[in-house]
């Protein structure tokens, strides 16, 4: 990542077959599915592809087969997170090896952890890294509390360290505090489902990393922002916040249900069977899921 890599980098979403493996001409699918959605680049093995629940094999083949997929003709960002220091070293190196265009890594989930610990740990990082890094910072999900100060003090002392995927909420506060202390020196990305993009750009976030299974919509949001038809875009964001918010405790089997509902998923199978979605809930989700669309095409 020489520049900065701009606009929507939707998360794919790890598809499975009936006996729970890899799906992986589904997964073929899927990124054809967002190529032809004109998105400006894909991240593969983020939290919401169930990473924690794969094997490093299956990560290595998902991540090779996507950057086969797109023959370079997109960036592909790749979650190196292994949770701990070694693991996450290989798990970056192996990535740029593989062609990724920018790595997307948390800490450890250890809340515990400290500013001078986490400064360490990416320093860590950057020293093998040949390419860019984008710090996940989330502690909704177990993470530590990543400061601005830590992150300035990482950007400003490495080589690597590019970018920041800003989940700590509210959102819009810790993006207008690292922009203050770090101005365009950053790329920093909006996510959360896109349940606060409006705001986000408003703030002058760089990119949006999060999975979105209507790629369409989120993208006509960002291109009116950026037309300067904010009113316009204002109104298409409006319309999107139902399905953005439907479910936010079990955001994997949404999504992967709406996937199923659009015929780009044969089913929504999920590994963590608590999460699944009973047949109600579905059925609710596609009846949101079909007029949302039908908003969209209503807007101006």
């Amino acid at each position: 990542m020489k520049k900065k890599l701009n606009g929507l980098f939707p998360i794919l979403l790890t598809p499975f077959t009936d006996d729970m493996n890899v799906d992986f001409d589904t997964l073929a699918k899927l990124v054809e599915y967002y190529r032809k959605s004109h998105v400006d680049g894909l991240t593969c093995l983020g939290e919401v592809s169930e990473v924690d629940l794969l094997n490093e094999e299956e990560k290595r083949s998902i991540l090779q087969r996507v950057i086969e997929a797109v023959h370079g003709e997109m960036p592909i960002i790749a979650g190196a997170g292994r949770g701990s220091i070694n693991p996450t070293k290989a798990a970056v190196k192996e990535a740029f090896n593989l062609g990724a265009s920018a790595v997307l890594v948390p800490p450890p989930k250890v809340q515990a952890m400290k500013g001078e610990e986490i400064y360490d740990y990416y320093v860590q990082l950057d020293d093998v890294s040949k390419g860019s890094i984008i710090i996940l910072d989330n502690p909704s999900l177990g993470y530590p509390l990543i400061s601005v100060d830590t992150v300035t003090r990482l950007v400003n002392d490495s080589r690597n360290i590019k970018g920041i995927k800003v989940e700590e909420q509210p959102s819009i506060l810790k993006i207008v505090a690292l922009r203050k202390s770090l101005g365009d020196s950053v790329a920093i990305y909006g996510a959360s489902h896109g349940r606060s993009l409006f705001w986000e750009m408003e703030r002058g976030i760089d990119g949006v990393i999060t999975s979105a299974p209507i790629p369409s919509h989120m993208l006509r949001i960002w291109e009116l922002f950026h037309e300067g038809e904010r009113g316009k875009a204002y109104e298409a964001f409006l319309a999107s916040l139902p399905m953005a918010y439907f479910m936010q405790e079990r955001p994997v089997a949404v999504k992967k249900e709406i996937l199923r509902h659009l015929g780009i998923f044969p089913n929504n199978l999920v590994r963590k069977s608590a999460d699944a979605l009973d047949d109600l809930t579905a059925m609710d989700l596609d009846r949101l899921v079909d007029w949302t669309i039908e908003k969209f095409k209503d807007l101006p």
